[in-house]
């Protein structure tokens, strides 16, 4: 019975060892199967996640005359070398000399000697009178007409300090009054003239404050001397000033008159 037990015991021991190596092998494969598994997966997410994609990118290139479009893949840089330019030869100034050709004639050959245009250097002792040169000439300022200019020629008799209205009315009242007295209405009967009589003229007020430029227009000779003689026995005048400057004004006084039968 002892001996059935003992070998029933050891048969039991077997079986478990058994089935324990089985269990080992079975788990080594299992955990190799695994790993490799494994490592397989890691390798493939790595190629996946660092694979790098190589595409080709078109150079395009537009002609503005045509619509085409012209599509380069494969292309060659070349070095492009700097152009050097050819240095120009110097050459060496040539020497000049005088040739005297040597002429066969019985009569005498007279040779002109070279005789220099450069103007002579002429010393001034000091102390010496220079002559200057004549300074550049201004150009004359251009008329204004009298309803233009900022500041009204003044009047002998008028108020400078005026304002512009009231220079302006006083210029024109004292001037056809000094006119109207000092002109000979005379003359209109004695030319057998009748009516109304009409003279327009027209004077400069100079920079320098007298009267310039006379122009009278009449049918009359003999009227517009009158007038003429008239306007020129004007007294000077304060100039009109223009943007701070004296310059020639222009004014206009027609002298009416009527002629009685």
């Amino acid at each position: 019975m002892k001996q059935n037990a003992k070998n029933t015991d050891t048969n039991q021991l077997t079986s478990i060892q058994k089935k324990r190596q089985v269990n080992l092998r079975w788990n080594h494969t299992r955990n190799f199967q695994f790993g490799l598994i494994f490592s397989l997966l890691f390798v493939l997410f790595v190629v996946e996640t660092v694979r790098i994609e190589i595409k080709e990118i078109p150079i395009t290139y537009t002609d503005d005359s045509d619509d085409e479009v012209f599509t380069m893949t494969d292309f060659i840089v070349e070095t492009v070398k700097p152009k050097v330019e050819p240095v120009a030869k110097v050459e060496p100034p040539k020497q000049v000399r005088d040739v005297i050709e040597v002429v066969k004639n019985d009569v005498a050959t007279t040779v002109t000697p070279n005789i220099s245009t450069d103007p002579p250097v002429v010393e001034v002792s000091p102390g010496a009178n220079l002559v200057k040169g004549d300074p550049p000439k201004e150009e004359p300022p251009t008329p204004i007409y009298i309803n233009n200019v900022m500041q009204i020629p003044t009047f002998p008799g008028c108020d400078a300090g005026a304002d512009r209205e009231e220079q302006l009315e006083c210029f024109t009242r004292m001037t056809h009054k000094f006119v109207q007295r000092r002109f000979d209405y005379d003359i209109g009967a004695e030319e057998n003239l009748s009516g109304k009589v009409r003279i327009a003229c027209q004077f400069t007020i100079g920079p320098d404050g007298v009267v310039t430029d006379i122009k009278v227009r009449t049918a009359n000779d003999a009227l517009r001397d009158e007038a003429i003689k008239v306007i020129k026995k004007l007294p000077q005048m304060n100039p009109g000033m223009h943007q701070g400057k004296s310059v020639p004004v222009i004014f206009s006084l027609p002298i009416i008159f009527q002629i009685q039968d």
